[in-house]
Parts: structure tokens; C-alpha cells; sequence
């Protein structure tokens, strides 16, 4: 009888240690960071006016870059769900202009948002107002970081670098300048950097860029080649339909393809060690998404 007790006894603590391992596993699952393994895309969204919209993901891993004007939200919406995105990571939203942060009250009804990223700025502005009114109700409290700051997302690495003054008389040189990484592929996005701005991100000491996304629409200030040229990009992405003779000139002395988003939706993919541009299987131009 004591011996059937002892094996009795065992047995039930093995279903119970089997139990809580099961248990823990669950929890484990559900609170797990996104796999860092895995390719990247990253998708510079075509909007309606020239507006700044980029989505790059890494597995479940998501960041968001700006989000065009009020009129793009539906049609950013739509992409994200075709895109099965269901929670957005970090939203950047470089600065507060209509262009930039025009969807974000789309975008956050319909998704749970991690971290939202913006510049320091006190200026008067009723859209950027209406935006923190929006944050105060959905209780996010956006990091507006005063100093480089870096942060990781699944398989993605990416350091915030914030305007080195507080006060700019041009809303432009508030824009944040984003470095992502993934594996070996850099990637950056200096919103609408104008000369002062410009000026400040010379002064970084930059690795080389695969993936650059051209300041203020293709819009040159005197500093745009100097940076297209200390960044060496693979290709040259302007949020526009066209860009000023001396964006161009610096792409072509560095070799870099120059693409609009007003030709479509342009679609990359990384391997971590190489950044390809995708085309659809049965044409050979770019294609629109939206």
C-alpha cells in the first residue's frame, strides 16, 4: 500500500510539473519580443500629395514613419490590414506637419501603437494640438528624446537622433533623422531636413546607407548633395514626382537610383546582408500597392 501511495504521489506531481511548464509556455508565447529572424520589407507608401508614409517590418516586428495627410489615412488603413498588420511598435512621426502626421488619427483608431516618437515642439499648431488631445485620450505619452536614442524591434535597430536646438524658425528643422538597421542594411529617414537641419546631420559620423529617403519631397537645399554623398545610398527614394537638379546630380555621382513615390508604392526587401527592390512577377515597372 505504501508503495502504490509513493507512485500515486509521483504521478501526480509529474502532471502537475507538466501542467505548469505547459502554463509557463503559454505566458512565455504571449509576452515574447518579435523574432529577430527573418527578412525585412519596407514599403514607402504612394499617397495623394506627395506625404511621407513608410512601413517597415521584420516578422511581427513593425515600425511606422510618418503618415502622410488627414486624406491618406483610409488608404493607409487599408494597406496595414492588407499587410495583416494588427499592432504597430514604434510610430515616428519625424514633424508636425500636415504631411507627416495628417493619418496618424486613422491610424490610431484602428491600431494599438507601442511607442509613438516625435520632436520637442512648442509652436502653435492646431493639427499637432488636436494630435496630443488624441495621445491624452488614448493615454500614450509620445518620448520626444532630446538626445540620440536607440531601440530595438525584433530583427530591427533603430537610433532616434533629435534637432540639437530647441527653438527653429523653419517647422522643417524639427524633423527627427531615423537610422534603421537591419543586419548589415542601413536605412534613413531625415524627414523634411532643411539647411540648418541638414547642416547638424553632417556632423554625424554615418555608416554607409543602402536606403535613403530624400529630405523635403526632392526639394534641394545647399547641403542635400553634401549628405547624398557622405551617405553613398543604393537607392534614393523621393516622396514626390520629381526632385530639384541638384538631389539628382548627387545620386548620379554616387551611383544611387533615384525612385518617386508618386510612381507607385516602392517595395524593398532585406536579407540583412542585401537590400533588393521588388517588382511584381508579370511587369517590369514599379507597382502601386494603394
Amino acid at each position: 500500500m505504501t508503495v502504490i501511495k509513493k507512485v500515486g504521489f509521483s504521478l501526480r506531481l509529474l502532471l502537475f510539473l507538466a501542467v505548469l511548464v505547459g502554463a509557463f509556455g503559454l505566458v512565455w508565447q504571449a509576452n515574447a519580443a518579435p523574432s529577430e529572424d527573418g527578412p525585412a520589407e519596407i514599403f514607402f507608401l504612394s499617397t495623394q500629395n506627395e506625404a511621407n508614409c513608410t512601413l517597415i517590418r521584420q516578422g511581427d516586428a513593425v515600425i511606422l514613419v510618418d503618415t502622410g495627410e488627414a486624406v491618406d489615412g483610409p488608404a493607409i488603413v487599408e494597406f496595414l490590414r492588407e499587410k495583416d498588420v494588427s499592432r504597430i511598435d514604434y510610430l515616428i512621426l519625424t514633424h508636425p506637419d500636415q504631411d507627416h502626421i495628417g493619418g496618424a488619427p486613422a491610424v490610431l483608431a484602428e491600431f494599438s501603437v507601442g511607442t509613438v516618437i516625435q520632436p520637442y515642439y512648442t509652436k502653435e499648431n492646431d493639427k499637432a494640438e488636436a494630435l496630443e488631445d488624441i495621445f491624452a485620450e488614448l493615454d500614450v505619452k509620445p518620448l520626444s528624446p532630446t538626445r540620440p536614442r536607440s531601440f530595438t524591434c525584433g530583427g530591427l535597430r533603430m537610433t532616434v537622433y533629435p534637432p540639437l536646438e530647441r527653438q527653429y524658425r523653419k517647422d522643417n528643422n524639427y524633423s527627427l533623422a531615423v537610422l534603421v538597421r537591419h543586419g548589415e542594411i542601413n536605412m534613413l529617414f531625415p524627414g523634411d531636413a532643411e539647411e540648418k537641419r541638414l547642416g547638424e546631420l553632417l556632423r554625424v559620423h554615418w555608416p554607409e546607407v543602402q536606403l535613403y529617403e530624400v529630405a523635403r519631397h526632392g526639394r534641394a537645399s545647399p547641403s542635400s548633395g553634401a549628405l547624398i554623398e557622405r551617405l553613398n545610398p543604393q537607392y534614393a527614394v523621393s516622396p514626390s514626382k520629381g526632385s530639384d537638379s541638384a538631389i539628382r546630380e548627387a545620386c548620379n555621382r554616387v551611383g544611387a537610383e533615384l525612385l518617386y513615390t508618386m510612381d507607385g508604392t516602392l517595395h524593398f526587401s532585406s536579407d540583412g546582408t542585401a537590400l533588393t527592390r521588388l517588382y511584381p512577377e508579370d511587369k517590369e515597372q514599379p507597382y502601386a500597392d494603394t
